[in-house]
């Protein structure tokens, strides 16, 4: 909503980062190669309301979006998904899951609230496990003024985990920023994880719109890289979380993508979380990124 103002990353845990060291930067330091991603093969694009999910769906299956592109979508618009999958190849390994956000906290002091919490999330499981989908996004549930920072991080690591105690091997958690405006509570509360299938999804419209001028979400890049497995993409001019095109806000989105090079795995994926995706696509490909 709207708001004013495994693998490699298994290993990386273990060091605990703290100096924002890209992982590539370590690969060059570890006397390996640099690499450069060139291209975007795991992008896709977000199906944000069941208004509009039959129209974006179609626009898949005309071959509107990116081919083997990922594809978001809220569990709200699951249905949506199925009754089309005749028209578009949607695998479950492509289809990833937004679960539910609203009145979800996972530091709520009120035990009811945390259970309200928890019930909603294996409803949302309960869709994903149905699918085959084996990728959830949820928000982290941050509320400013109301629990301090070191409170999130220990109750958050701790809910995480329990919620994902008795699901399979194989699912995997994206920890969502909204209102965090740092990334070091992140990092605290991941640092508290012990489980690789609890990752991070960035948001870096949701930290441009909330974090301070001097700390630039190229750095918020860097001090998660460790953790990422995931990001949305959009832009806005730093005032509100308008999901806007690449193109129309402050964020320079050729740096935001050079730096998810040198500092992330090269697993990580993407959706775009833009109102209007087209032109984000088309901005892609003429960087050259599809």
């Amino acid at each position: 909503g709207d708001f004013q103002r495994p693998g490699k990353v298994g290993v990386q845990r273990q060091l605990h980062p703290g100096d924002g060291m890209c992982l590539r930067q370590r690969e060059h330091h570890a006397g390996q190669p640099l690499g450069k991603r060139s291209r975007l093969p795991h992008v896709g694009v977000a199906i944000h309301h069941a208004g509009n999910a039959a129209e974006q769906v179609d626009c898949l299956a005309a071959g509107r979006f990116a081919a083997g592109g990922y594809l978001c979508a809220v569990s709200q618009v699951v249905g949506i998904l199925i009754a089309k999958a005749g028209q578009v190849a949607i695998v479950p390994q492509k289809l990833l899951l937004h679960g539910p956000f609203t009145e979800i906290y996972p530091a709520a002091i009120d035990y009811r609230a945390r259970e309200l919490g928890m019930q909603r999330l294996n409803e949302a499981y309960a869709v994903a496990a149905a699918l085959g989908v084996t990728r959830m996004i949820v928000h982290n549930g941050w509320l400013p003024f109301i629990y301090f920072k070191s409170w999130q991080a220990e109750k958050g690591a701790l809910f995480w985990q329990t919620f994902l105690r008795d699901k399979p091997a194989n699912f995997e958690l994206c920890i969502e920023n909204v209102l965090e405006d740092e990334p070091d509570m992140l990092v605290d509360m991941m640092r508290q994880i012990d489980d690789p299938r609890i990752r991070l999804c960035l948001d870096i419209g949701h930290a441009n719109a909330v974090t301070a001028k001097n700390l630039p979400v190229t750095r918020w890049i860097q001090r998660l890289a460790p953790y990422l497995a995931h990001f949305h993409l959009h832009n806005n001019d730093g005032s509100g979380d308008t999901h806007a095109a690449f193109d129309a806000g402050s964020m320079d989105m050729q740096e935001i993508l050079q730096t998810i090079d040198r500092c992330c795995a090269d697993d990580v994926t993407y959706t775009i979380e833009a109102r209007e995706p087209l032109p984000c696509l088309a901005w892609l490909k003429a960087h050259q990124y599809l």
